[in-house]
């Protein structure tokens, strides 16, 4: 991918992003590791990413296979999470790289998602990912089970992150219990 130029702030950023190897495939896409190297006022700093690239389209009303509609659901859940301190554990970053010639693609920060629980981490697991999913519900988001991934936490405790948008819903009306 070409180097691209940011203009805002006092100097000009400059971004170069490497596609990698391919870590997986699904239903909606391919994912590759990235690396994006930043160049602002001289210094040049490097972060990992993932980078997914659908196979195909659906309609807008769909966030399935629809990166621009899984972007736009994420920022509302992003900025409620924020704003009501849900607790709501959403990978830190998500982007958006629109494309004229070919399809649209996200950049999500790349975590280190655990493999093998052992049966004490699964439970942690399970309990965070319902505790997460119901929160979710309650505030008008229908999360699929399948949108978390296990990642050992700072506090050594294992925590479900929301990583796959593709199943993230906005309802309509909340849910109530």
């Amino acid at each position: 991918m070409p180097i691209k130029t940011f203009l805002g702030g006092r100097k000009p950023i400059r971004a170069k992003l490497e596609i990698g190897r391919k870590l997986g495939e699904g239903q909606e896409g391919i994912v590759r590791e990235a690396n994006l190297t930043l160049t602002k006022n001289g210094r040049t700093r490097t972060k990992q990413f993932v980078i997914k690239t659908f196979q195909s389209i659906l309609p807008r009303k769909y966030s399935f296979r629809n990166p621009r509609k899984q972007f736009e659901v994420m920022q509302g859940l992003v900025e409620l999470n924020k704003k009501k301190k849900l607790g709501i554990r959403i990978v830190p970053t998500i982007r958006l790289i629109k494309r004229r010639i070919v399809k649209d693609q996200l950049l999500v920060t790349r975590l280190n998602i655990l493999e093998n629980l052992s049966q004490s981490q699964r439970k942690e697991y399970e309990d965070d990912l319902y505790r997460q999913r119901n929160i979710g519900l309650e505030n008008g988001y229908k999360i699929s089970i399948d949108s978390f991934k296990p990642v050992l936490g700072k506090d050594g405790k294992v925590n479900a992150i929301l990583t796959d948008f593709g199943l993230v819903v906005k309802q309509s009306t909340p849910f109530q219990n």
